[in-house]
C-alpha cells in the first residue's frame, strides 16, 4: 500500500465511525426524564445528594457509585438530560484514544495519533452497534449511569498502567500517590454495577497472575504494586456491593439465590445466548467481522511486537473467559440472564477481545503488501456499510424520540403549573408519552401507589395519576 493512501484511508474510517457515534448523540439528545429518573431526583431533592445515595444503599442496591451519580444528576434536574449522551460519549472517546495511543508500541509514527484515534472511534462505534439495548444502555440516563461510567474508569485504569510502564508522570517519590489513585479508581468503578464489579475483580486477578508468571511483560515491580492496589480496591468494592443492606429488600422481588449447579447452568445459558445474539442480524455480523478486521489492519500497520503464534488463541480464550464473568452475578441475584442494558459491559469486553485478537493475528501473519491492501479495503467496506445502516436506522426511528421529547415537555410544563398553583391531586393524559415510550420502561398508571406514580408525585409535589391506558 502506498504510504500516501494510508492517512486518507484511516481518515475515511475515522469519519465514518465518528458519524456513527454522532447518530447516537443525535438520538440521545431527545432523552428526557423517565421512570427511575424521577425516583432518584425526588430523593435527592428531599434528602440531599449524599443522604439520598445512602438511602438507596440501605433500601435498594449496593451500587454506591451509581447511587451517588444518580443523586447528583437528579439534583441538577432534567435540563441536563439531553446533553448527557454527548458528554458521556466524548469523554469515553477521549479516554479510549489515550489508552490506545499508550498501548501501541512506543515508536515514532507520523500516523500514530491518527491510528489511535481511528481505532478508538471504531471500537466505540462497534461496541454501541453490538450492544443489545443501546436505548437503555446509553440514551436513558439512569440506565446509562450504572454501566458506562465504570467502563470509562476501567479504560482510565489502562492509561495509568501504561503511564507506569512508560514512566510518564511517575517518579519513585510519587509511588504512594499512584497506588492510592489506583485503589480509589477501582473502588469507585466497582460501585457502579454488580456485573462490572465481578468483571473488574476477574480482570485484575488474571492480570496479577499473568504478571507473576510472565515477568517480561509486566516486569517492573511498581506495575505489580499498581495491579495489587487496584485489586484491593476492586475487592473492597465487591464486598461493599454484596453486603449492602438494600440487597435484602430488593431480593424480595426476585427468586432466592440458586444453588451452584443451577447458577452455573443459568450463567452458561445466558452466556451462550449473548453470543448467539451477536449474529442475529446483518448489522451485528458486520460489526463482529469489523472488530476483527480493524484489529488485523492495525496489526499490519505496526512493526512486529514479538507476538508468539499461540498468542491469538490465548487472547481469545482469556477474553471470552473474562466476558463470561459478567453473567454469574445476575444468575445469583435474579436467577436469570442480566438485563439487556447491562450487556454493554460484556459487549465492550468482547469488542476489545476481538480487536486485540485481530491485532495479534495481523502482526504475525498478514504483513505482505498485497494482503494489507485487501484488509484495508475490507475494513473500509465493513465500516462504511455499518455507517450507512446506522444512519438509516436513525432516520427511520428518530420520530418516536422527537415525539416523546415534545410530549414530555408538555407534561413537565403542566406539572410545574399545577405545582405553582398549589394543586395537590391531578389526573392527566399521558397517551402521547406512553405511545412513544422508546425505552420501553414503566410509565404512569391509574394506581396512585404504583412506584412510577409515587416517584413522579414526590418529584413534583403533586399527586398524579394517568387516565391513559398503558401500552
Amino acid at each position: 500500500m502506498k504510504q500516501n493512501r494510508l492517512p486518507l484511508g484511516l481518515i475515511t474510517l475515522l469519519v465514518t465511525s465518528f458519524l456513527g457515534l454522532a447518530n447516537h448523540v443525535y438520538l440521545g439528545g431527545f432523552s428526557r426524564f423517565m421512570a427511575d429518573d424521577y425516583c432518584s431526583a425526588a430523593e435527592a431533592d428531599k434528602l440531599g445528594i449524599f443522604r439520598a445515595a445512602w438511602y438507596w444503599y440501605i433500601t435498594w442496591t449496593g451500587r454506591y457509585s451509581a447511587n451517588l451519580l444518580d443523586a447528583i444528576f437528579g439534583k441538577l434536574g432534567p435540563n441536563l438530560t439531553p446533553a448527557v449522551t454527548f458528554l458521556v460519549l466524548i469523554t469515553w472517546l477521549v479516554v479510549l484514544t489515550i489508552a490506545v495511543f499508550l498501548l501501541l508500541p512506543k515508536k515514532e509514527y507520523k500516523e500514530h495519533l491518527l491510528i489511535s484515534t481511528t481505532l478508538a472511534t471504531t471500537i466505540l462505534f462497534l461496541t454501541l452497534t453490538l450492544t443489545p439495548d443501546v436505548r437503555q444502555s446509553l440514551y436513558w440516563s439512569q440506565g446509562m449511569r450504572s454501566v458506562i461510567p465504570p467502563l470509562i474508569l476501567g479504560t482510565c485504569y489502562i492509561c495509568i498502567i501504561r503511564w507506569f510502564q512508560r514512566r510518564i508522570f511517575f517518579s519513585n517519590k510519587t509511588l504512594g500517590l499512584w497506588l492510592a489513585l489506583s485503589l480509589i479508581l477501582c473502588f469507585t468503578a466497582g460501585g457502579f454495577s454488580e456485573t462490572y464489579t465481578v468483571f473488574q475483580f476477574s480482570v485484575l486477578l488474571l492480570a496479577i497472575g499473568f504478571s507473576l508468571i510472565n515477568k517480561r511483560h509486566l516486569f517492573q515491580k511498581e506495575s505489580l504494586y499498581l495491579l495489587i492496589s487496584g485489586f484491593l480496591g476492586a475487592a473492597i468494592s465487591l464486598l461493599i456491593v454484596v453486603e449492602a443492606p438494600g440487597n435484602r429488600f430488593r431480593q424480595i422481588y426476585y427468586p432466592p439465590p440458586p444453588t451452584l449447579p443451577t447458577l452455573s447452568i443459568i450463567s452458561i445459558k445466558s452466556f451462550w445466548l449473548f453470543y448467539v445474539r451477536m449474529f442475529s442480524s446483518t448489522e451485528k455480523i458486520l460489526a463482529v467481522a469489523g472488530a476483527i478486521i480493524i484489529g488485523i489492519l492495525v496489526g499490519t500497520l505496526i512493526d512486529s511486537v514479538h507476538i508468539k503464534t499461540k498468542t491469538p488463541l490465548l487472547i481469545l480464550l482469556f477474553g471470552l473467559g473474562l466476558v463470561f464473568s459478567c453473567f454469574p452475578p445476575s444468575a445469583y441475584g435474579l436467577s436469570d440472564a442480566p438485563p439487556d442494558r447491562t450487556l454493554i459491559i460484556p459487549t465492550y469486553g468482547l469488542v476489545l477481545t476481538l480487536v486485540i485478537f485481530g491485532f495479534s493475528v495481523g502482526n504475525i501473519f498478514f504483513r505482505r503488501p498485497q494482503i494489507n491492501r485487501f484488509i484495508f479495503a475490507a475494513s473500509l467496506l465493513l465500516i462504511l456499510s455499518l455507517g450507512a445502516i446506522t444512519i438509516q436506522h436513525t432516520i427511520t426511528t428518530r420520530q418516536i424520540y422527537i415525539n416523546y421529547a415534545n410530549a414530555w415537555s408538555k407534561f413537565h410544563s403542566q406539572m410545574l403549573s399545577y405545582q405553582q398553583e398549589g394543586i395537590k391531586n391531578v389526573e392527566i393524559s399521558t397517551q402521547e408519552m406512553n405511545f412513544n415510550n422508546w425505552a420501553e420502561l414503566n410509565v404512569l398508571g391509574d394506581n396512585p401507589k404504583f412506584w412510577v406514580n409515587e416517584c413522579v408525585s414526590d418529584y413534583y409535589g403533586v399527586k398524579v395519576i394517568s387516565n391513559s391506558p398503558q401500552p
